[in-house]
Protein backbone atom coordinates (compact mmCIF):
# COMPACT_ATOMS: atom_id res chain seq x y z
CA UNK A 1 0.00 0.00 0.00
CA UNK A 2 1.40 3.39 -1.42
CA UNK A 3 2.10 6.20 1.91
CA UNK A 4 0.08 9.05 1.98
CA UNK A 5 0.89 12.34 0.53
CA UNK A 6 3.19 14.89 2.81
CA UNK A 7 0.49 17.15 2.98
CA UNK A 8 -1.85 16.00 5.59
CA UNK A 9 1.08 15.83 8.01
CA UNK A 10 2.55 18.86 7.08
CA UNK A 11 -0.75 20.50 7.55
CA UNK A 12 -1.45 18.87 10.80
CA UNK A 13 2.27 19.75 12.38
CA UNK A 14 1.78 23.66 11.42
CA UNK A 15 -1.87 23.88 12.80
CA UNK A 16 -0.23 22.41 15.97
CA UNK A 17 2.41 25.12 16.12
CA UNK A 18 0.37 27.83 14.60
CA UNK A 19 -2.44 27.65 17.11
CA UNK A 20 -4.45 30.85 16.78
CA UNK A 21 -1.92 32.95 15.67
CA UNK A 22 -4.49 33.67 12.57
CA UNK A 23 -6.58 31.94 10.11
CA UNK A 24 -5.34 29.69 7.74
CA UNK A 25 -6.44 29.16 4.25
CA UNK A 26 -5.33 26.24 2.33
CA UNK A 27 -5.42 25.02 -1.46
CA UNK A 28 -8.38 24.01 -3.33
CA UNK A 29 -10.67 25.13 -0.08
CA UNK A 30 -13.35 27.70 0.42
CA UNK A 31 -11.93 30.01 3.66
CA UNK A 32 -14.49 29.49 7.07
CA UNK A 33 -16.79 32.62 6.76
CA UNK A 34 -16.70 35.64 7.72
CA UNK A 35 -14.35 35.95 4.63
CA UNK A 36 -12.37 38.79 4.24
CA UNK A 37 -11.72 37.65 7.95
CA UNK A 38 -12.53 40.47 10.56
CA UNK A 39 -12.42 41.63 13.93
CA UNK A 40 -15.41 42.77 15.93
CA UNK A 41 -15.35 45.70 14.56
CA UNK A 42 -15.39 44.30 11.48
CA UNK A 43 -11.73 45.37 10.28
CA UNK A 44 -9.51 43.31 8.23
CA UNK A 45 -7.00 41.04 10.33
CA UNK A 46 -3.94 39.30 9.17
CA UNK A 47 -4.32 35.19 8.13
CA UNK A 48 -2.24 32.75 6.13
CA UNK A 49 -2.19 30.24 3.66
CA UNK A 50 -0.33 27.19 3.80
CA UNK A 51 1.13 25.74 -0.13
CA UNK A 52 2.56 23.23 -0.05
CA UNK A 53 4.32 21.78 -3.48
CA UNK A 54 5.92 18.68 -4.32
CA UNK A 55 8.67 19.31 -6.47
CA UNK A 56 10.08 15.75 -6.80
CA UNK A 57 10.32 12.29 -6.01
CA UNK A 58 13.28 9.30 -5.85
CA UNK A 59 14.75 6.47 -4.45
CA UNK A 60 16.50 6.96 -1.57
CA UNK A 61 17.99 3.13 -0.62
CA UNK A 62 19.48 1.68 -3.60
CA UNK A 63 17.72 -1.39 -4.03
CA UNK A 64 15.26 -3.17 -1.89
CA UNK A 65 12.06 -5.50 -2.59
CA UNK A 66 9.16 -3.50 -3.57
CA UNK A 67 7.05 -2.49 -1.14
CA UNK A 68 10.13 -1.86 1.06
CA UNK A 69 12.10 0.34 -0.63
CA UNK A 70 13.02 4.19 0.88
CA UNK A 71 11.90 6.83 -1.03
CA UNK A 72 11.89 10.41 -0.94
CA UNK A 73 9.76 13.43 -2.05
CA UNK A 74 10.65 16.21 -1.44
CA UNK A 75 9.69 20.29 -1.99
CA UNK A 76 8.59 23.58 -0.73
CA UNK A 77 6.19 24.44 2.03
CA UNK A 78 5.11 27.96 1.63
CA UNK A 79 3.17 29.87 4.20
CA UNK A 80 1.69 33.47 2.40
CA UNK A 81 1.03 35.79 5.56
CA UNK A 82 -1.17 38.83 4.45
CA UNK A 83 -1.80 42.09 6.77
CA UNK A 84 -3.82 44.66 5.83
CA UNK A 85 -2.48 47.23 3.80
CA UNK A 86 -1.43 50.52 6.34
CA UNK A 87 -0.48 48.03 9.12
CA UNK A 88 3.20 47.51 8.50
CA UNK A 89 5.55 45.29 6.47
CA UNK A 90 7.01 44.32 10.33
CA UNK A 91 3.63 42.76 10.97
CA UNK A 92 3.70 40.54 8.23
CA UNK A 93 7.41 39.87 8.18
CA UNK A 94 7.05 39.17 11.84
CA UNK A 95 4.19 36.51 11.50
CA UNK A 96 6.12 34.75 8.09
CA UNK A 97 9.17 34.47 10.54
CA UNK A 98 6.77 32.70 13.18
CA UNK A 99 5.79 30.49 10.61
CA UNK A 100 9.46 29.88 9.63
CA UNK A 101 10.29 29.18 13.52
CA UNK A 102 7.50 26.31 13.13
CA UNK A 103 9.73 24.15 9.89
CA UNK A 104 13.10 25.27 11.57
CA UNK A 105 15.05 21.97 11.14
CA UNK A 106 11.78 19.93 12.28
CA UNK A 107 11.75 16.29 12.06
CA UNK A 108 7.91 14.72 12.13
CA UNK A 109 5.55 12.18 11.43
CA UNK A 110 8.06 9.84 12.56
CA UNK A 111 7.66 6.18 12.37
CA UNK A 112 9.30 2.52 12.49
CA UNK A 113 8.79 1.50 8.91
CA UNK A 114 11.17 4.83 8.31
CA UNK A 115 8.56 7.45 7.50
CA UNK A 116 9.77 10.76 8.27
CA UNK A 117 9.43 14.15 7.00
CA UNK A 118 12.57 16.34 7.17
CA UNK A 119 12.76 20.42 6.88
CA UNK A 120 15.67 22.90 6.44
CA UNK A 121 16.40 26.13 7.15
CA UNK A 122 13.16 28.88 6.31
CA UNK A 123 13.06 31.84 4.37
CA UNK A 124 11.20 35.21 4.65
CA UNK A 125 10.34 36.82 0.86
CA UNK A 126 10.93 40.93 1.46
CA UNK A 127 6.90 40.97 1.21
CA UNK A 128 4.75 42.71 -1.40
CA UNK A 129 1.20 43.79 -2.66
CA UNK A 130 -0.45 41.20 -2.42
CA UNK A 131 -2.26 42.26 -5.72
CA UNK A 132 0.99 41.50 -7.14
CA UNK A 133 0.31 37.48 -6.71
CA UNK A 134 -2.49 36.35 -9.13
CA UNK A 135 -3.25 33.83 -6.90
CA UNK A 136 -4.67 35.31 -3.95
CA UNK A 137 -8.05 35.44 -6.41
CA UNK A 138 -8.01 31.83 -6.17
CA UNK A 139 -6.97 31.42 -2.55
CA UNK A 140 -9.97 33.48 -1.45
CA UNK A 141 -12.58 32.79 -4.09
CA UNK A 142 -12.46 36.46 -5.01
CA UNK A 143 -10.76 38.90 -7.37
CA UNK A 144 -11.77 42.12 -5.56
CA UNK A 145 -9.50 42.06 -2.10
CA UNK A 146 -6.19 42.26 -4.12
CA UNK A 147 -5.88 46.28 -3.08
CA UNK A 148 -6.44 45.37 0.43
CA UNK A 149 -3.62 43.36 1.46
CA UNK A 150 0.14 42.81 1.99
CA UNK A 151 1.75 39.37 1.32
CA UNK A 152 5.00 38.10 2.94
CA UNK A 153 5.96 34.49 2.22
CA UNK A 154 8.15 32.25 4.32
CA UNK A 155 9.01 29.44 2.12
CA UNK A 156 11.16 26.14 3.79
CA UNK A 157 12.17 22.97 1.38
CA UNK A 158 11.17 19.60 3.08
CA UNK A 159 12.31 16.08 2.88
CA UNK A 160 9.04 13.23 3.25
CA UNK A 161 10.61 9.63 3.72
CA UNK A 162 8.85 6.11 3.23
CA UNK A 163 8.51 3.16 2.11
CA UNK A 164 7.24 1.63 -0.97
Amino acid sequence: MPEVAADGPIRTFFEAGWGATTRVAYENEPPAAPWPPVNGASELVPWAFLEIVVTGSELAGATGLKGRRLWRDYGLIHVHVFVPIGSGKVAANSLAKDAGEIFRAAAFHEGPDGRAIRTLAPMVSAGGSAGDDQRLGQITGTNSIHSDWFRATMTVEFNYFYRG
